[in-house]
């Protein structure tokens, strides 16, 4: 409770309160203006409170009209008007509208009616205010008329106007002597009009002699029907030209219906007549080209009969005179375009010779001088090859949908901007709660991030490029990273433009999966294999130098044992000197053969680098087959390789020239070796007879073994080689030169 509310007390704002309801019941029942009512729809709408402007307005005590309703005070209101009211109020709370009000002494007044709804102690009621506009009423039936007849005065004006200043000739024309009584502006120009309304002339004195008898016999005839009437009269000047008039009488019919003078209108129609000529030369020329024409080409008057066709129409249907169209749709654009002036289309179909034929027809219609559509012509295009194409198109859409709605793949159509424009079921269902989202984004909005952007612009290339592509999506879904193999393929329309692109998605998750874990297996197995070719090599080295340091040596303490046995006891026994000398045969020959296995084993050139490895084994097999010749060519740069891959270099070199000498039949061979960049790139060529790389025996371990230590040493590997044609082989590994220590 506030101040005011302490200070004046409870007993208090109960007096002023009461003090306020009296006062506003006083100002509200003895307002003059405007009148105040209050009505109760739970009672038949009855009147519960007016105040006296309201008793002024009836002319009745406030207890008469509490015993009325709205019905007894407009005529125009119902009981459905009055729910009808309250309804509304309901919802909109206020009304505003215009009625009258039948008073006690039969007068009807206009009113204008504010309603409102208000409840009080939990019931509604209707309150509202009306006002007598009678005045006002008065006041714009007023307006309205000045408002009529300005317009009608201005009308009038207008009128006059023009018709002054009609182009044609009018005069007005006395029908018993036919004297000239006006005539308007055009003919006034004329200094010999001028001169008829100075002297009152008559019609005689204007027209030729030859003319009068056909316009006398025109004006009988107006008379007698008190009819307008028209002809058509050439005049020929005096410098021989010819004018064309077309010539109007109209009758003026009194009140007493004698018809005692005539207007006469007369239009130059000399232009008309020359187009007229004209539009018939041209029809003679239109009929020279459509009878030649390949199309279809008829017209129909405004009755709808046709009246031409061309010889293209003939073929398809035999002629009828007058005949009208069966077909509905073609009736009813004939119709339309006599209606509207405006040229239509119309696909139409027919069997022709037990064939389905489809027409594309064109409506164009033709005016008079006077811009009236007096015919249609019709042009009808064969484009039953177009439609049939359409029909393909669309049976192979069809087949489409059907594929892609029970496809397992994900399809999406985008537009050339990104936009889905279509998605499967199963995308659908992988979308889930996203599906409808889906449509109508692009690929950067949903996924969005790095892939989405990686998506965009794959459309966009496709869109530009108009060639297909493919490639990898990585996304999450549930947590979960998956992988789609997405295919993007562009669909274009007969002029070649892309109209859309099709994404077909794989979830290769799976799949991917699989072929790291591949991957991965066949790392783990080529070094594996790598560690055993190491061990291999390891074990060779040593078993080469056991065989060279332990079986060399006996074997040339035997050699030296034989010399000894020789020089003591060959004289004294010619057969033991025999058997010495093929022990020492043996002896030599098994020396040879341990130092070739030694060499075999690990070459001792590799420890004088790969160059001088690979030119011992180029002489070493160029001795053993001299139907070949070999070329070595190597770079004069300081080639400078580790051991591993100078040992997988040095064996690939050995078993691609252990294949040339095995299977080849060549007569030459080249062996290239070169520092490329960072590169050191060895080069075997021949010229043998060559083999079917695509054919070859994948169980040819020779291959194998080269492709293996290619990989090993992270080495590019080609081979190329066509029957009849030789064979390359190229050898490509990275290569990093040793730095040089600088000496102090």
């Amino acid at each position: 409770m506030d101040n005011a509310d302490t200070l004046i007390g409870p007993s208090s704002k109960v007096d002023h309160l009461l003090q306020e309801n009296s006062l506003l019941r006083t100002l509200f029942e003895f307002s003059l203006r405007p009148a105040i009512f209050v009505t109760d729809p739970d009672n038949d709408f009855k009147f519960v409170l007016v105040n006296q402007a309201a008793c002024e307005h009836f002319n009745v005590t406030r207890e008469q009209i509490y015993q009325w309703t709205p019905l007894d005070v407009d005529p125009s209101f119902t009981k459905e008007t009055l729910h009808d009211l309250l309804a509304d109020l309901k919802k909109n709370k206020t009304k505003t509208f215009e009625s009258n009000h039948l008073l006690p002494n039969g007068k009807s007044v206009p009113v204008e009616i504010i309603t409102n709804l208000f409840e009080f102690n939990d019931k509604q009621f209707i309150v509202g205010y009306f006002s007598n506009i009678e005045e006002r009423k008065l006041e714009e039936k007023r307006r309205n008329e000045e408002q009529i007849k300005r317009e009608h005065d201005l009308l009038e004006q207008q009128y006059q106007k023009i018709f002054d200043n009609l182009y044609d000739r009018v005069y007005l024309l006395e029908v018993a002597d036919n004297k000239i009584l006006n005539i308007n502006n055009t003919n006034i120009s004329n200094s010999k009009t001028s001169t008829i309304l100075c002297n009152k002339l008559c019609l005689e004195d204007i027209i030729p002699p030859s003319k009068l008898l056909l316009f006398e016999s025109q004006k009988q005839l107006c008379l007698s029907k008190k009819e307008s009437c028209h002809y058509e009269e050439t005049i020929i000047q005096a410098d021989n030209l010819s004018i064309h008039l077309d010539i109007v009488l109209i009758p003026i019919i009194s009140s007493t219906e004698e018809v005692k003078r005539i207007i006469l209108v007369a239009r130059d129609i000399t232009e008309k007549k020359n187009k007229e000529e004209e539009l018939a030369r041209k029809e003679q020329e239109f009929r020279a080209l459509v009878e030649l024409s390949k199309d279809i080409i008829t017209r129909y008057d405004i009755n709808l009969k046709r009246i031409y066709a061309n010889p293209a129409f003939t073929t398809l249907s035999p002629i009828k005179e007058n005949d009208i169209p069966s077909s509905i749709e073609f009736h009813n654009k004939l119709t339309q375009v006599f209606q509207s002036g405006v040229s239509q289309t119309l696909d139409l179909s027919r069997f022709v010779h037990n064939e389905e034929r489809f027409y594309e027809i064109h409506f164009i219609p033709e005016f008079d001088l006077n811009t009236k559509v007096i015919s249609v012509l019709c042009i009808g295009r064969d484009c039953s090859a177009k439609k049939h194409a359409e029909r393909a198109l669309l049976k192979r859409e069809e087949e489409f949908r059907s594929l892609v709605e029970n496809s397992l793949d994900n399809i999406t159509r985008h537009a050339p901007d990104g936009r889905r424009i279509y998605i499967n079921p199963i995308s659908a269902r992988s979308a889930a709660p996203l599906a409808q989202t889906l449509m109508n984004t692009t690929p950067e909005e949903y996924p969005g991030g790095e892939s989405g952007l990686l998506y965009q612009q794959k459309i966009q290339q496709v869109a530009k490029n108009k060639t297909a592509a493919e490639f990898e999506l990585y996304w999450t879904s549930k947590n979960r990273q998956k992988c789609s193999l997405i295919s993007l393929v562009p669909e274009q329309d007969k002029d070649g433009s892309v109209i859309s692109i099709l994404a077909i998605g794989r979830d290769i998750t799976e799949l991917k999966k699989i072929s790291n874990d591949l991957k991965q297996s066949q790392s783990q197995l080529r070094d594996l294999a790598a560690h055993q070719e190491r061990a291999k090599e390891n074990e060779r080295r040593q078993i080469a130098r056991e065989l060279h340091d332990e079986l060399g040596q006996q074997l040339t303490a035997l050699k030296i044992e034989t010399q000894i046995l020789e020089v003591r006891y060959g004289h004294l026994d010619t057969t033991f000197k025999e058997q010495i000398s093929r022990i020492k045969d043996q002896l030599k020959n098994t020396i040879s053969f341990t130092r070739g296995f030694v060499s075999w084993l690990r070459p001792a050139a590799l420890d004088l680098g790969f160059t001088a490895a690979l030119e011992w084994l180029v002489d070493d097999i160029a001795k053993l087959n001299t139907s070949c010749h070999f070329n070595l060519e190597l770079s004069h740069e300081d080639i400078d390789v580790c051991e591993e891959k100078a040992i997988a270099l040095f064996r690939i070199a050995q078993e691609s020239l252990t294949n040339i000498i095995k299977h080849a039949y060549a007569s030459q061979v080249n062996i290239k070796l070169k520092l490329q960049n960072s590169f050191l790139v060895m080069k075997i060529k021949d010229n043998g007879c060559g083999f079917d790389t695509k054919q070859y025996n994948t169980k040819s371990f020779g291959l194998v073994g080269i492709k293996e230590r290619s990989i090993m040493i992270e080495a590019s590997l080609n081979l190329t080689s066509k029957i009849g044609q030789g064979t390359c082989i190229i050898v490509r590994t990275p290569l990093e030169k040793k730095k040089k220590q600088q000496q102090n």
